[in-house]
């Protein structure tokens, strides 16, 4: 997947992938990773993988917490707050699009939701990871519409363009 997606350097492409494949797998997350570590990587792909991941969990947690620590998810997450600590801001080109109305998942709102976990830690606790403000600021700024792909949450079907895919 990734030499595929290391090709096909479509940012639209690494949004679908990354809002279609399984967030819980190990191998999604190496995905995701390698995603958010390339230097063309889209606010937009960042914010969601920031969002499906449960980055404001995290901010909440304290690096003392075990549980948290072994989360697959760290890694990608960590990549996020780092870049964003680092200023190695991610590009801001594709237009934000409103995957669901289900709240969790509202981009506009993590911010806040970020926030308020912080906020529930002892002053003594440092948090698993970093609130991205600037990446989280960035989620309307985009002007590039997202182009459509079909991904499966095990991997992405490669179809000629001008062609449908049918699911039976």
């Amino acid at each position: 997947m990734i030499a595929f997606l290391e090709i096909n350097r479509d940012q639209s492409l690494w949004l679908s992938v990354v809002l279609e494949m399984n967030h819980d797998s190990g191998a999604t997350h190496d995905i995701y990773d390698w995603i958010l570590n390339q230097p063309d990587c889209d606010a937009q792909v960042a914010n969601w993988a920031y969002s499906l991941l449960e980055g404001p969990y995290f901010c909440g947690k304290d690096k003392g917490d075990k549980f948290a620590e072994n989360s697959g998810a760290l890694r990608p997450l960590r990549t996020i707050a780092q870049r964003d600590a680092a200023g190695q801001h991610f590009v801001v080109g594709l237009m934000h699009i409103k995957a669901n109305n289900d709240p969790l998942f509202r981009l506009d709102t993590m911010l806040l939701r970020s926030q308020q976990s912080l906020d529930e830690l002892a002053e003594d606790q440092e948090p698993l990871v970093a609130i991205p403000k600037t990446l989280l600021a960035s989620f309307d700024n985009g002007t590039d519409p997202v182009a459509s792909y079909y991904v499966h949450e095990c991997g992405v079907a490669v179809v000629p363009k001008g062609h449908e895919v049918a699911i039976l």
